[in-house]
């Protein structure tokens, strides 16, 4: 019996197996990259979403507070001053402005805190001077403005 045939054999045997266990090594490395590749398409989807998610519910409370703004009379001209109706606007425009407070811009947020500071100050004072309503109207004003700059600056985008 010659020896040839079995070494032959075996060592096609062995260089088989050599290749086949090189490709699964190959493969699971390829299908590896392609798993995280997929993850993290996937993440980039979920987190591109939720952006425009919070964009939407940002422009939603901004629609709100500039609906409420046409509804509701907050500043009003009394005859050399402004005149700011602390009452209407905390129980209208406020409570809008805090629902979603942490999806605002952060411009908007400075000027609410700016104003909630100005307001509890004068509670605090239990008086208002004419200078400090012109002071907390002109701020209302201009919180308004920065709302519907919003618009403007999307529209630029």
């Amino acid at each position: 019996m010659s020896i040839d045939p079995v070494l032959g054999t075996l060592a096609g045997t062995l260089l088989g197996m050599f290749g086949a266990f090189l490709t699964n090594i190959h493969k699971k490395r390829a299908d590896e990259k392609d798993a995280l590749r997929k993850r993290t398409w996937e993440k980039e989807d979920r987190d591109i979403s939720e952006l425009k998610d919070m964009k939407n519910i940002k422009y939603e409370v901004y629609n709100n507070i500039l609906m409420k703004d046409g509804e509701v009379i907050i500043v009003t001209n009394a005859g050399n001053r402004l005149s700011f109706d602390f009452i209407s606007y905390s129980k209208e425009i406020r409570p809008l402005l805090f629902k979603k407070y942490h999806l605002l811009d952060l411009d908007v947020k400075d000027k609410v805190k700016k104003m909630d500071k100005k307001i509890a100050a004068m509670a605090f004072n239990e008086e208002a001077t004419g200078y400090d309503e012109d002071d907390i109207s002109s701020d209302y004003y201009r919180l308004i403005e920065m709302i519907e700059n919003k618009y403007e600056d999307q529209k630029k985008l």
